[in-house]
Formats: structure tokens, sequence, C-alpha cells
């Protein structure tokens, strides 16, 4: 049996646009083990608010990079392990620019590369871009930051050549909800599901 570990934030978890969370099934994860049947085997990892490599005042234990190698000990051995985090980062309290960003997930990368015996395959996916949406509150959380959002995708597809792991931009398969700005619908977490089963085909 294959094993894969999807390891991110909100849209891992399967946040609900307006509140709530989806069901195993209907998230991307979920759906994805759905397809990919019973040869695969696929680790959930999600966690709301989290970051690639910083605290969060307001909330504890959201720095990614402090929880990946606990993770990685705690599902090994791993054959494929997909990294899809940045959008946090990017709320106007953490102050953090694409390129501090880039750096924290070229140290999950190597961290991942270096802990695991044999190497899993990674997949780096760019999250979706934030967007302005009927959420004031979160609107006003996120100021300033959806062009931001939009600068991940070509770093994260560099840091992916550099590390030889595979890329996927989530943002040419779904979108964030008008909602929130921030999370997918059940039929973007589809969609999310079907362009990383398209490349889990290609590995």
């Amino acid at each position: 049996m294959k094993t894969v570990l999807c390891y991110g934030d909100s849209n891992v978890w399967g946040y609900i646009p307006g509140g709530g969370r989806y069901s195993w099934e209907t998230r991307w994860p979920g759906h994805l083990s759905t397809l990919l049947g019973d040869s695969f085997r696929v680790f959930e990892e999600g966690l709301n608010g989290r970051t690639t490599g910083v605290e969060d005042p307001l909330f504890f234990g959201r720095d990614g990079g402090k929880y990946l190698p606990i993770v990685l000990e705690t599902h090994e051995p791993l054959d494929v392990v997909i990294i899809m985090l940045g959008t946090n980062d990017l709320k106007c309290r953490l102050n953090r620019t694409p390129e501090a960003i880039a750096q924290s997930v070229s140290d999950l990368l190597e961290m991942t590369r270096t802990q695991l015996q044999p190497q899993p395959e990674i997949i780096l996916i760019a999250p979706p871009h934030i967007r302005v949406s009927h959420n004031h509150e979160i609107n006003l959380s996120f100021q300033g930051a959806l062009e931001a959002s939009q600068q991940l995708s070509p770093i994260y597809a560099e840091l992916a050549a550099q590390f030889g792991c595979h890329f996927i931009d989530a943002a040419a398969h779904c979108i964030s909800s008008i909602d929130d700005g921030i999370h997918m619908d059940a039929v973007n977490h589809r969609a999310l599901a079907e362009a990383v089963l398209n490349q889990l085909k290609a590995l």
C-alpha cells in the first residue's frame, strides 16, 4: 500500500467558507483517497491558521515548520508528501513578504528531504489566490495580500525545480470562495483532488 501525507492549513482541514467543516469525502484529501482506491492510504494533516514557518500571536501552535518533523515521524515511511501552505502567512499582522515565505517553504522541503529515508516524492502546491470577498473582517485581515498571494505561484515553482520535486498551481484548477476569499467550496475541493490525482499518475 502506498502512503500519501497531505500537510497544510484550513484548506486541507476542510474549512467551509462561512464556518464549519466539510465531511471527509468532500475535503480534497478525502476525495483524493476515494479516487486513488484501496491501494493508497491518505493521511490528512491540516490545521486552521497554520503558516509556513512563523507563529501567530493570536493562536497557539501554528508554525508549520515546528510541527512538520513530528508529522513526518508519526506517519513514516511515506511514499508521497504533499505540502500546501502560505495563505495564512499573508495576514497583515504577520507582516511576511513572499520572499520570507519562500525561505520557510524551502526549509519545509529540506526538512522533508533529509528526515525521511527513503526519500518520498514531494508535491508542492501553491495555494489558491486570495480574493476580495463578502467577509469584511477577513478582507481587513488580508488587506494588501491579494497581489502577494499571486506572487507565490512562480516562487513555489522555482523552489520545486530547485529541490527536484513536483509542483501544482492550485489557482490553475480552483478558486477561493467569494464568501470569505480564502477557503474553497466543495466543487473546488474536488477540482484540486483531481489535479493532485493527475500529478500522482504522472509520477
